[in-house]
């Protein structure tokens, strides 16, 4: 039976055709990956090669000759470049693209130049034959662990391409007599080989693409699943009530929120959100939920037993089961607004207590001596504005040593003393004695000092006068004290003996002892003794004096 080659390539031709359109149809319709395009083009490449091929003999035998072997070569790297694409996700070496060029100076050189149909089936038949192998590297070495049967039949298939373009290859070089069109056996198996091969191989291309579609599709649904488990237990573990609302009516709600409005089960779902708002608050709840509002607000919520409590909302819309809708987060602000009043409350106490108390106060950071914190008590006493205060460390204004500071400070801590005195420099380079009382205090979690400071200055005057004073008496008093006790007194001189065993008239001796000068004179019996016969004129003269 003589077989008709021309009709084997025109069935070829037309599953080549069949499988571009099926291809082309499915990349329209349907989810592809990288490479899917490139595959369908070569095959449209092949097509085209078919159909000059089958065709010469009604157009120029040149020109069909160079044609197809150059759309053979390119439908081959398209397609080799879609399965790289498609299974390593990166385009193959963009050098190989340069086969075409080369493919075409063969083909003009062995039909133009020597016409040696032999020579240049051996050389392109090879060529495609070893444009094949990465085909079957490919396929071997990304069979994927679990299912890789469709991976190693194509691996065959194109083995048997291979096979065929080399036995065909070693048969133009054995019989420089063949034909294009040869009847012979071998051809005729070479042919049914190619076609065979095409068809499955395009085959195994369109079921990879499928296998893959079916594997990102379980997937996608494993990953939808562990979505809705993961948003049902962080809404049931989250800290805040959280409701799903379509059209404003509630379709789920987190356990959170069922407790925070004094609900039980289900009984949210199907009632509208805006119920579980205070009146007063509706209106702003309606314009937020019309509008699509998706920033934090506050409010108040309404519980089951009608009492009220603050809240804040933040609304989103999402897509849910095809469907918009509104997800919202309800957070009870009861707690949060006690804090803030507590916080204000501790604000104003300590307003009152340093702020605006009227002794001088200072918290310093006694790591890094920086002045924290000063209150307008502290400010008229340095004369420094707070901003400048604040820009300054306590040795600044104190006339110690940084060195000096800290061992009066480790001093004053082992002594447990409650109060320091120190040397102060206000603003006009004036010094002040003072004392200061550390305390303690915690703030944003660093140990502060709170020091109050009191102006010492006149008192240390005062004290300074009071002591010169104290010594002064106490001097005189010492003085005073040497004229008391047992003098030792000559019984006839009157004369005083002193502390080196010498006698001193008594004149003498007080006067060393004490302040007092002396005046002489005589008295009554002393002058009827010593002047009997001058003494009654001595006597009248004194007593007129």
């Amino acid at each position: 039976m003589v077989v008709d080659i021309k009709t084997l390539m025109i069935c070829n031709l037309t599953v080549i055709l069949l499988f571009c359109v099926a291809f082309a149809l499915h990349s329209a319709n349907h989810k592809t990956y990288p490479g899917f395009k490139l595959w369908t083009t070569g095959l449209f490449f092949h097509a085209v090669a078919l159909v000059l091929f089958v065709s010469r003999g009604i157009i120029p035998m040149g020109f069909s000759v160079v044609a197809t072997h150059v759309l053979f070569t390119c439908a081959i790297l398209l397609r080799l470049d879609g399965l790289t694409q498609f299974l390593q996700e990166k385009p193959m070496q963009r050098m190989l693209y340069s086969l075409p060029f080369i493919v075409l100076l063969i083909s003009c050189y062995f039909y133009y130049v020597d016409d040696n149909i032999a020579l240049r089936g051996f050389i392109l038949c090879s060529l495609y034959a070893l444009l094949c192998i990465p085909f079957l590297q490919l396929l071997i070495r990304h069979a994927p662990a679990g299912p890789r049967s469709l991976y190693y039949l194509g691996a065959v298939l194109i083995g048997l391409r291979i096979f065929s373009l080399e036995g065909r290859a070693i048969e133009w070089i054995s019989n420089y007599q063949a034909a294009l069109f040869d009847t012979s056996s071998f051809y005729i198996v070479n042919v049914f080989i190619a076609f065979l091969s095409e068809i499955g191989l395009n085959l195994v291309f369109l079921m990879l693409n499928l296998q893959r579609g079916e594997a990102n599709l379980k997937k996608k649904n494993s990953e939808l699943i562990d979505s809705n488990n993961r948003y049902k237990s962080l809404s049931e573990t989250a800290f805040e009530g959280v409701a799903i609302a379509e059209n404003g009516i509630i379709v789920e709600a987190n356990e959170h929120l069922v407790t925070m409005l004094g609900y039980a089960g289900d009984d949210l779902r199907g009632k509208q959100g805006i119920s579980f708002i205070a009146p007063e608050y509706r209106d702003l709840a309606r314009f937020n939920l019309h509008s699509e509002f998706e920033k934090k607000y506050e409010a108040k919520g309404l519980r089951k037993d009608q009492s009220t409590f603050p809240i804040e909302l933040h609304g989103k819309m999402f897509s849910y089961h095809g469907r918009q809708a509104r997800i919202i987060s309800i957070r009870d602000l009861t707690e949060q607004k006690r804090s803030e009043q507590a916080i204000l409350e501790h604000k104003t106490l300590y307003e009152f207590l340093f702020e605006n108390n009227t002794s001088v106060m200072l918290i310093v950071d006694p790591k890094t001596q920086s002045i924290v914190d000063v209150n307008k008590a502290a400010c008229r006493f340095y004369g420094y504005t707070k901003e400048q205060l604040l820009s300054m460390l306590i040795t600044d204004i104190n006339v110690m040593s940084n060195k000096e500071y800290l061992q009066e400070m480790a001093k004053a801590q082992s002594e447990e003393k409650s109060s320091l005195y120190f040397r102060h420099r206000l603003a006009d380079d004036s010094l002040a004695e003072v004392e200061v009382y550390n305390g303690p205090v915690y703030f944003e979690g660093k140990s502060l000092l709170c020091s109050i400071v009191l102006d010492v200055t006149q008192r240390k005057i005062e004290e300074a006068e009071k002591e010169k004073l104290i010594s002064e008496l106490q001097n005189a008093v010492n003085e005073i004290s040497t004229l008391r006790g047992i003098l030792p007194i000559c019984s006839y001189c009157k004369s005083i003996r002193n502390d080196k065993g010498s006698w001193d008239q008594i004149e003498s001796y007080i006067r060393q002892h004490s302040d007092l000068e002396f005046s002489h004179g005589i008295c009554p019996d002393c002058v009827k003794k010593l002047y009997p016969e001058y003494s009654a004129s001595i006597l009248q003269e004194d007593e007129m004096v």
